[in-house]
């Protein structure tokens, strides 16, 4: 059984049967589009990442939780995801990134 346990700003998986801790891989990037299902990043390499978005995807706004709507193409954010055994990426986390300067 896996459970959730936050770490500083960062999430972490745990194994109830283990004491091992996984940090999740990030991916900053630009939104290119989104929909219910899926999130689609261009990376700071230019390359573009696809990702899942199931019922477990946080989409958090800082420390602020917010709907998957509040984001638009263009938005800077930081997927942080994990392999299924189909190969694909499940979006964990999804981080809105702002400006210092941009209070909200």
């Amino acid at each position: 059984m896996l459970t959730l346990s936050l770490y500083g700003q960062y999430g972490t998986w745990r194994r109830s049967d283990k004491s091992v801790e996984v940090a999740l891989p990030a991916f900053p990037g630009t939104v290119r589009s989104i929909s219910a299902k899926t999130l689609s990043v261009e990376v700071h390499d230019e390359n573009l990442m696809a990702f899942n978005c199931t019922k477990k995807t946080v989409w958090l706004d800082g420390d602020r939780k917010i709907k998957p709507d509040a984001l638009k193409v263009g938005d800077l954010v930081i997927v942080e995801a994990r392999k299924v055994p189909d190969g694909s990426l499940d979006a964990i986390y999804v981080r809105l990134q702002r400006p210092k300067d941009d209070k909200r």
